[in-house]
């Protein structure tokens, strides 16, 4: 039995509970992980069906990743399951069978959008490619709209990271803003972070367009991508620093970045997100190696005034701060140990984990 967890989040001066945010608190997705995987083991379909049935189930998994991506894999092989047991593959004539099998079991067909980012953040090429060939142009299909565009934002995001290939992601995400904007708020704030992620803009706009999503995202209880706004923001405010150069200006823009990233720091840990809790230890080492490498600069350049004798006072500090958050990130990664393939080396523990 799945146990309800009543307790809010306090997030600024707001109560948000688990349902709102969309995500359950880590013992409960252990719970899931445990359930999902011995359903797995002994290929009960029905068990199996059970959990992909609750969406906020799925999402926390894929937010909790697990040691190795193991929550990430079992979700797919769950779902590879399913498809075998019924017959169904992975090509586009099968589309409308899957839709319509999703739909009998009352799954939603956003599974399918979930399966696509596994393989996006495992970096399964052969399971993308035939997902991405699968659903290509084929809107039509779904019986929500709205399904075929984050498909469409998650290719987004592949093009972006993988192929590294910024045309053609801003290309699928302005795709995305046309047709969204009056029909799923989410999903246009993040085809829009996409194109401001994507696009060559100044830093000073970087950080207007990252905070204004973050603000937007936080309206919609969508905590993870809010705060991942405010980690983009803290790296344009680096960004701006180092544009800077030695004005007394940097200094103050570089506290900002500090500021802002060591919020959301705090928070990863209250949403089950790990790699956040990573990207931000990471930037905040970047931040304190920045203000040395400007001390250092300073001194050969500038005379002692009572501005540098003070930020010479914090160096010290600085460089101890530095090579704890890069223990901190260390830590972390390895903790949670992702994977950019799940390789037979891992079985072992993947399982072991998980039942």
């Amino acid at each position: 039995m799945i146990m309800e967890n009543k307790t809010a989040l306090q997030i600024d001066d707001r109560n948000i509970s688990e349902e709102e945010a969309g995500f359950y608190r880590y013992e409960k997705v252990l719970e899931f992980v445990k359930k999902l995987g011995q359903a797995l083991e002994k290929k009960d379909l029905n068990k199996i069906i059970e959990v992909f049935q609750d969406r906020i189930a799925i999402r926390s998994m894929m937010i909790l990743r697990g040691k190795y991506d193991q929550y990430l894999q079992l979700i797919v092989d769950s779902f590879i399951l399913l498809l075998q047991k019924h017959d169904i593959e992975l090509i586009k004539k099968d589309l409308q069978r899957l839709i319509e099998f999703l739909h009998e079991n009352n799954i939603s067909e956003f599974i399918i959008h979930e399966i696509l980012s596994v393989a996006f953040h495992v970096r399964n090429e052969g399971l993308f490619n035939k997902l991405e060939k699968m659903i290509d142009e084929q809107k039509n299909i779904f019986h929500k709209e709205k399904v075929y565009y984050w498909l469409l934002h998650s290719r987004a995001s592949w093009y972006e990271v993988f192929k590294k290939d910024h045309k053609k992601a801003i290309e699928f995400n302005l795709r995305v803003v046309f047709a969204m904007k009056n029909i799923d708020r989410v999903l246009y704030l993040k085809a829009k972070f996409g194109l401001t992620y994507n696009k060559e803009l100044m830093p000073k706009q970087k950080i207007k367009d990252f905070l204004y999503f973050s603000e937007e995202f936080l309206k919609e209880n969508n905590l993870h991508d809010a705060f991942r706004g405010e980690v983009e923001a803290g790296r344009a405010y680096l960004a701006l620093a180092r544009q800077q150069g030695l004005k007394n200006d940097a200094f103050d823009t570089l506290e900002q970045a500090k500021n802002i990233i060591l919020k959301s720091l705090r928070v990863s840990k209250e949403i089950n997100y790990p790699n956040l809790e990573i990207i931000a230890s990471e930037m905040m080492a970047d931040i304190y190696k920045e203000r040395i490498k400007k001390v250092q600069a300073y001194l050969k350049v500038k005379s002692r005034d009572d501005f540098i004798i003070n930020i010479i006072k914090r160096t010290k500090d600085d460089e101890r701060k530095m090579s704890s958050f890069l223990k901190k990130a260390g830590i972390a990664r390895k903790k949670y140990n992702y994977q950019t393939v799940f390789t037979e080396k891992y079985k072992k523990e993947y399982y072991k984990h998980i039942t």
